[in-house]
């Protein structure tokens, strides 16, 4: 079997460090966070210490949703 065409992936809510991701060559695909009426890449547009410093700050409860 060819090991070129198999990939594995993981998406980020998985919140594997990178260390542990090094040389395995597995891909993390950013899921996809609407947050009000604004959108991240969870790990790329926000990180976890923003998200959770900003849900913990925020005057109400704010609907949040992942994709």
């Amino acid at each position: 079997m060819n090991p070129q065409k198999i990939a594995i992936l993981t998406d980020s809510s998985a919140y594997m460090p990178q260390s542990a991701l090094e040389g395995l060559n597995v891909t993390v695909i950013p899921v996809w966070l609407i947050w009000g009426g604004e959108r991240f890449r969870d790990g790329v547009d926000i990180d976890p210490s923003t998200f959770y410093q900003r849900l913990k700050t925020s005057e109400r409860l704010t609907p949040l949703s992942m994709f």
